[in-house]
């Protein structure tokens, strides 16, 4: 008996193992098996708006079609992918992130990914989102060869966020007036001097309060820089993303007045007196510090975007700020504030050797539909890329963003040409970026930028023209 015993206790442990070893070769590492009805797995980037509010969309799905969505987050999701997509390796059935628009098209060129055409145009769970797509440049961001394959889906801008506390202490000085938030350029110039003159002491820091906090290390003052550009010369903003001769470079779009200007109000608003003095609470913060120094009251503006809530969210539960978002200030002789859309931005794409491609689509679908986007709205308390009549009831914090939205000139830095894809036009990406120089003090004065910034900017470019060209072959 005791060897029989033996022998079953042996055959009871190698059936636990096959077992084992035929889970570990589970059927989701054979691509193309899945359908309609089986678990789709989706990955988003883990930055900005988290991964929260898709969840949100996969638990709307599943009372809808009881249908499992298993969402994950990874910060270093497009680093990942760039080593992956182009390989065997098992994937997810979809990812929702954010990267350069060469990447994704070598991917299509290649026929990693999946065209998403018809989820754009299905009816299936009521009017085709194509049919309420806020803004056809959405559709054109995602194209190739007339073919979409990456679909932007929330509807991020750049802006400010200001503390009401503080401008309700802050007493008038030039074209700010106490209490309000500037509507001019010049007024956020003189809110800077009030705020520099009132010295106020931040009781839970016991910091003087600064005018600005910035993410300078993440680029964050660039986007202030566009806009500015884009104010004051909308044609010429235009003219310089769209050139596509692929035989050179075009220095003089950027050698332009308005551009000059941009970069002097950028300057002023700075404001550095020295490498420890200037507008700032710091000079090389990144996105996520500056937004917590404004929460912790160390700042009365904070540079940021529409994500503001999502990406502080931990940070909310203990602040009690009274806080709002705002646009950038008008230009002196702007009649309309423009507002930078935070695009091309993150986006939905489906590997093609995806486990379950139908079953991503089919949810893709679904987070279209007027129920899903209302799902998404609710949880990220912001605008989508897509219209939904269903009624939803966002924070008054998601409404000044939405009125915002609504009331002003959008724009983008975008352009269908095959140069642009190539990020040959991205500016202040080579060497150290120019506004985090104006910040520790290493560009003096606005007499300097003409030579420090536009000039090496066209000579950087030309330099590097021929190597961003060969990504096209």
């Amino acid at each position: 008996m005791k060897i029989k015993l033996k022998e079953l206790l042996a055959l009871t442990v190698a059936v636990i193992l096959s077992g084992m070893i035929l889970a570990g070769c589970s059927p989701r590492k054979k691509p193309g098996d899945g359908d309609i009805g089986d678990p789709v797995y989706i990955t988003v980037v883990d930055k900005g708006f988290g991964a929260e509010w898709l969840q949100a969309v996969g638990d709307a799905y599943y009372e809808e079609t009881g249908v499992e969505i298993t969402v994950s987050a990874d910060p270093e999701l497009y680093t990942n992918l760039q080593t992956k997509m182009d390989t065997t390796a098992e994937k997810d059935d979809m990812y929702f992130v954010s990267g350069d628009m060469m990447s994704w098209r070598k991917w299509a060129q290649k026929e990693l990914i999946v065209g998403l055409d018809d989820v754009l145009e299905s009816d299936k769970y009521g009017t085709p989102a194509i049919d309420r797509v806020r803004d056809d440049t959405f559709v054109k961001l995602g194209k190739y060869n007339g073919t979409l394959y990456e679909l932007p889906y929330i509807y991020s801008a750049w802006g400010m966020v200001y503390n009401q506390g503080y401008l309700n202490q802050i007493d008038s000085y030039g074209a700010y007036v106490k209490g309000r938030f500037p509507e001019s350029f010049q007024g956020l110039l003189d809110l800077c001097t009030a705020t520099n003159n009132a010295k106020i002491t931040n009781n839970r820091t016991g910091n003087i309060v600064k005018p600005l906090a910035v993410g300078n290390s993440k680029n964050y003052m660039n986007n202030l820089f566009y806009s500015y550009w884009y104010q004051l010369d909308a044609e010429g903003f235009e003219e310089y993303f769209d050139q596509n001769d692929r035989n050179a470079y075009n220095g003089e779009l950027l050698n332009t007045p308005a551009v000059l200007k941009a970069l002097e109000m950028a300057f002023d608003l700075t404001g550095a007196k020295s490498e420890t003095e200037s507008n700032l609470v710091g000079a090389s913060q990144s996105h996520t510090d500056s937004q917590r120094s404004f929460l912790n009251g160390d700042s009365v503006v904070v540079m940021t975007g529409t994500w503001f809530e999502s990406e502080m969210r931990e940070n909310l539960a203990d602040t009690k700020i009274d806080y709002h978002f705002a646009a950038y200030p008008k230009a002196e002789g702007v009649s309309k504030i423009a507002m930078q859309m935070n695009l091309p931005g993150e986006f939905f794409f489906i590997p093609s050797d995806a486990y379950n491609v139908t079953g991503a689509k089919d949810f893709l679908d679904f987070a279209l539909s007027e129920k899903g986007l209302a799902a998404a709205k609710r949880s990220l308390n912001q605008e989508l890329c897509f219209k939904t009549e269903k009624l939803v009831e966002i924070n008054s914090f998601g409404n000044e963003m939405s009125a915002l939205l609504e009331n002003t000139n959008r724009f983008y830095t975008f352009s269908t040409g095959d140069v642009f894809t190539t990020g040959a036009l991205g500016l202040f990406m080579q060497d150290t970026n120019p506004f985090l120089s104006m910040a520790k003090f290493d560009i003096k004065s606005k007499a300097d930028l003409k030579k420090e910034i536009i000039d090496k900017e066209i000579a950087k470019h030309n330099e590097r023209w021929s190597d961003y060209m060969k990504l096209l072959a």
